[in-house]
């Protein structure tokens, strides 16, 4: 069997022409590098060299048999090299959260690429989830971070602002004749969909209806947004969703668009603050940010997604 060894003693001679000046290129004794062309030429069945009046000529089947050798040899560098890198390379798993918005799970493909090509011994894992589970799993220490809606106050966690989701108040399709011209107070008086505390939902019903002395009557409590425009189209109750999913509902005939009850809410990328000299997370942070901005105007871009302003 042939090594590395043989191989770039077979590239130099082709480079050089000639059998000393590549046995002193390669620090070797010129009876070495013969041996070494002798022990491929048995191994492959090949003549590699021809003796001519010139020297030493090589073959076609040498000339290919060179070109090879030379990419094994390079890969074997490269090899190398990657060790030598992943040697100083952090290495462990890196999990992350996330709501469903397709502007958002784009830039989080793109700064999971990054991530995988400079932190190639790190574990990458995505869960989705809405933003109450994801902040307890935050806090939990069970994820590392996620992108989640809404404002944070306390708990511990550092925020890093991506932009804005807007959202938008929605009814069952039928109900549109008696709620189109609905005063407020009538409004909070209906059966509503809801996905309980510390959610998009509600804080949106507490800025655009209980800080206006309304209270409301929840019906049913979900704990997914694609649960609640299920149960809104469904005829259960009216709810928030975001403006994308409001007006692709509204264009099929499941929603009625209540839009004068609408508003934006801050999206986040976060993470506990014990974390904020984490390197990879730190990197993981700053890609996704890159990413979201990159992907401004893309196709995937959501009308209900606004960039928050640096």
């Amino acid at each position: 069997m042939y090594d590395l060894t043989q191989l770039k003693t077979l590239v130099t001679v082709v480079q050089e022409g000639h059998l000393t000046r590549a046995a002193e290129r390669l620090h070797i004794s010129q009876p070495t590098a013969s041996h070494h062309i002798r022990a491929l030429e048995a191994h492959f069945g090949l003549t590699l060299f021809r003796r001519t009046a010139r020297g030493l000529e090589v073959t076609a089947a040498g000339q290919r048999i060179a070109e090879w050798a030379g990419q094994v040899v390079q890969a074997s560098h490269e090899l190398n090299e990657r060790a030598r890198q992943l040697a100083g390379v952090p290495a462990g798993r890196l999990s992350i959260g996330t709501i469903a918005n397709p502007r958002l799970l784009a830039s989080l493909a793109s700064a999971m690429r990054m991530m995988r090509d400079r932190f190639p011994m790190t574990e990458l894992s995505l869960e989705a989830g809405n933003t109450r589970s994801i902040r307890q799993a935050i806090k939990a220490g069970e994820l590392d971070g996620g992108a989640i809606v809404g404002t944070v106050r306390g708990d511990d966690l550092v925020c890093h602002s991506l932009g804005e989701l807007d959202y938008v108040l929605v009814a069952p399709a039928a109900w549109r004749e008696r709620l189109e011209y609905a005063r407020p107070a009538e409004i909070a008086a209906q059966p509503w969909v809801v996905t309980g505390g510390s959610t998009p939902s509600q804080e949106l019903i507490e800025r655009l209806f209980r800080e206006e002395g309304l209270d409301i009557r929840g019906a049913v409590e979900v704990s997914h947004a694609s649960l609640l425009r299920a149960m809104v189209a469904g005829g259960m109750g009216i709810g928030f969703v975001q403006r994308m999913e409001a007006n692709a509902g509204a264009a099929a005939g499941r929603f009625f668009e209540l839009s004068r009850f609408q508003a934006s809410l801050p999206l986040n990328f976060v993470h506990r603050s014990a974390q904020a000299a984490d390197e990879v997370l730190t990197c993981f942070t700053e890609a996704l940010g890159q990413a979201w901005l990159d992907l401004a105007g893309a196709d995937v871009a959501d009308p209900g997604v606004r960039d928050s302003v640096p």
